[in-house]
């Protein structure tokens, strides 16, 4: 992230944030509960960088919302859909899943 910029200011959708829970659950009940922290860490500090969030998976679609778009990004095996609008520096994790067994399997 640039000095000058402005971290985005992120957060989570209610179906999202159960999403999270659910598999932090189930992902503490095979042992990988700090691996699952790491990899959490990590998606938040890359789609909190204006310009990696920005260029990060692909748009799935502009929303209704003038200036927004939404796109999917997988990082270490969970896939991250999330609403991006540039000009208000504002983001929303709108679903976020398991799309590799290696969170499921001790």
């Amino acid at each position: 992230m640039n000095e000058s910029e402005e971290p985005v200011n992120l957060s989570f959708a209610p179906p999202a944030r159960s999403q999270y829970l659910a598999i932090r659950d189930r992902v503490a009940s095979v042992g990988k509960s700090n691996e699952f922290r790491d990899v959490n860490v990590g998606i938040i500090r890359q789609l909190r960088d204006p310009a990696k969030a920005q260029s990060l998976g692909e748009i799935l679609y502009k929303t209704q919302l003038p200036g927004g778009e939404v796109r999917v990004w997988s990082y270490h095996g969970i896939a991250v859909t999330y609403a991006l609008y540039v000009q208000r520096n504002v983001a929303f994790i709108i679903r976020y899943a398991v799309h590799h067994k290696r969170w499921t399997e001790a």
